[in-house]
């Protein structure tokens, strides 16, 4: 795969962007909340939300085990626990947590948890 010199600069400034705001991007384990079923129903609150408030990439929350991340686009991802705590999981909610606080995601503890009301 040949790479342009003009998409090699873009890339480096995209990484140098992350590096320097923080990079916010989206920790491993946790899955787009914008594609997961039913989240036309479980995202209205989170749209509402959004629409009426100041709103931040780069932002968690948690709810009832289920971890909310805003990536640095202003997407949802969400780190959902299983009913079955036996269920072997890609990442663990100590390592999520841990990723998250790595990251650099900042708490807000206003913004609503979709996929967290069981």
């Amino acid at each position: 795969m040949k790479i342009t010199k003009q998409r090699l600069k873009e890339i480096i400034q995209e990484e140098l962007n992350a590096i320097l705001e923080g990079d916010r991007r989206v920790p491993p384990g946790f899955t787009d909340a914008t594609r997961m079923p039913g989240a036309a129903s479980e995202l209205e609150p989170y749209r509402r939300w959004t629409q009426n408030r100041q709103f931040r990439a780069g932002t968690w929350n948690m709810n009832n085990g289920t971890i909310l991340v805003v990536d640095r686009d202003g997407r949802p991802h969400v780190w959902i626990p299983k009913s079955d705590p036996g269920a072997p999981r890609q990442v663990s909610a100590q390592e999520a947590m841990t990723a998250v606080e790595a990251a650099g995601f900042v708490e807000d503890r206003n913004l609503p948890v979709p996929y967290s009301n069981f």
